[in-house]
């Protein structure tokens, strides 16, 4: 008798057949990998092929290859082993990880900032045309020409500031590009 099938039988209690999340957790095999094999025909273990397109495995099957697997001669199983030939990786880099993948997110990051310093701007150059036509009520102590110019200038020295802290957040953000 098999040494694997009551565990199996604990673990999947009630289960005749063990589909490809069961068959992930009874191995070391991810279920991508799984998936895999059965494209290319080399699961170490025969799939019960006659209740559709689903991947099935019997728990028996599946006793008799962890058997053959992990259970070594010594202990007295005299079944051949089973060879898993696990697929080459292609050299290369991981998807996802491309320098160019890299260069669009730069790219992005680029744009968006072009995007702020262009409304930013926009809305100092409307701040500070709306601040060239302040007009002023007469008032006893100073003309109306000294008060509208005073306005002014304190108008125009706050844009002036709002504008220099825009050119020092433009340098940051240029300071860290890659």
């Amino acid at each position: 008798m098999s040494r694997h099938l009551p565990l199996l039988m604990a673990k999947f209690p009630g289960k005749l057949m063990l589909d490809v999340d069961d068959i992930a957790a009874a191995t070391v095999y991810s279920k991508g990998h799984i998936y895999n094999m059965v494209s290319a025909k080399k699961l170490p273990f025969k799939l019960a092929t006659e209740l559709g397109d689903k991947i099935l495995v019997s728990i028996i099957e599946m006793a008799d290859y962890l058997d053959t697997k992990l259970l070594s001669k010594a202990e007295g199983t005299d079944t051949p082993e089973v060879s898993s030939e696990v697929p080459k990786r292609k050299a290369g880099r991981p998807r996802g990880t491309t320098k160019a993948a890299l260069q669009v997110r730069c790219f992005q990051a680029q744009l968006r900032t072009a995007i702020y310093q262009y409304e930013s701007k926009g809305i100092l150059a409307e701040l500070r045309a709306e601040s060239e036509k302040i007009t002023l009520i007469a008032n006893e102590k100073f003309s109306c020409s000294e008060r509208f110019q005073n306005a002014k200038s304190d108008m125009l020295h706050n844009v002036g500031r709002a504008e220099a802290k825009f050119e020092q957040i433009d340098m940051e953000i240029v300071a860290q590009r890659p």
